[in-house]
Formats: structure tokens, C-alpha cells, sequence
């Protein structure tokens, strides 16, 4: 009899600081996020602040992006910071769409290309 030994390792191997990237939907998470990050935004973890990149589930639902940042340490609003996350992931050919109340939106709507 065969035995089929099981790997541990993710699928897709690993994001920054070891995050496991289990499904393709992880590892296009990760894909937003080093989008930002190598723009020099900053991605929320210690001090809290920055961005922060939220699966909205399969079948072709888009990433969610929201601005995390407190008050007292931020260099932009939420709203500008958002328009500058907007640029960045636009510009690298990502699908990006506002979402949120009116005028002012909490967080973005990503999709890859």
C-alpha cells in the first residue's frame, strides 16, 4: 500500500512575516498588500496605523481596502489617504472602485486585473 504524505506547506507559500498563503484568494490579498507596501504605504501591525486589505469572499467578490490609521497619527485624512491608495493600485493595473456613503468613503473596492 502507497501512503500520499500530505504537505504542510501553503499552496502558495508565504507572504511578509510568514503569512500563509493557503488559497489563490491569499496569496491575491498579498498581492494588494505588496502593491501598497512597496509604494511606501504603510500596512496596519504596530503602531496601528496604515492599510489594511480585508478578503470580501470567493466568487469574484473584489478585496476590501480601508484606511486604519488613528487620528493623532495621521499625516492625511482618511479620505486622502484612500484617494492615495486609489492612485497606487490604479496605477498598477488593478481594478478600484470607491465604496462607502456619498462623497466620503470608508474603504475601497479592489479587484485584480
Amino acid at each position: 500500500m502507497t501512503t500520499t504524505r500530505v504537505s504542510d506547506e501553503p499552496a502558495f507559500g508565504y507572504g511578509r512575516h510568514r503569512r500563509p498563503l493557503r488559497t489563490r484568494r491569499d496569496r491575491d490579498a498579498e498581492t494588494v498588500r505588496d502593491v501598497l507596501r512597496r509604494a511606501g504605504h504603510r500596512e496596519y501591525g504596530r503602531p496601528r496605523d496604515g492599510f489594511c486589505v480585508i478578503d470580501g469572499g470567493d466568487g469574484g467578490l473584489p478585496f476590501i481596502v480601508a484606511c486604519a490609521s488613528r487620528t493623532r497619527r495621521r499625516t492625511l485624512s482618511p479620505t486622502a489617504e484612500l484617494a492615495a491608495y486609489r492612485r497606487t493600485l490604479t496605477a498598477a493595473g488593478l481594478r478600484v472602485e470607491p465604496a462607502g456613503a456619498g462623497d466620503d468613503p470608508t474603504y475601497l473596492k479592489v479587484w485584480l486585473a
